[in-house]
């Protein structure tokens, strides 16, 4: 079907009211969509959001584990502080004293004092 040339013709008018429509469609569409979603809005009852209240989880530490010292070690004894004059079987042997799990492993009393054990 062929169209009346007049329907057809790109005409100086045309021009203007296609740049019209391309500018103020989407212009009219974006604000009709806001106020769209203002009547949506306003039409909801308001909604409380009710969050529980978290549950502490409890923290289980684990005790500090002492480990055996092998008896035919061949590295020398080697303490922290050369005035300490404690050895790591004297460490490790004594009530309240803990093994740090480190490489060199680390002997602490319960006073405090630090022996390095063997390599």
């Amino acid at each position: 079907m062929e169209l009346p040339k007049y329907l057809t013709t790109v005409t100086p008018l045309s021009k203007i009211l296609a740049i019209i429509l391309f500018v103020l469609l989407p212009v009219l569409g974006f604000i009709f969509g806001m106020e769209y979603k203002q009547m949506q809005i306003q039409s909801q009852p308001p909604t409380s959001t009710v969050f529980p209240t978290p549950i502490p989880i409890p923290i289980h530490t684990v005790p500090p584990i002492s480990i055996p010292t092998p008896t035919n070690t061949i590295m020398p004894k080697i303490t922290t502080s050369p005035t300490n004059n404690l050895t790591w079987d004297e460490c490790v042997k004594m009530p309240g004293s803990t093994t740090l799990l480190l490489y060199p492993p680390v002997c602490v009393t319960s006073d405090g004092r630090r022996v390095t054990g063997p390599n």
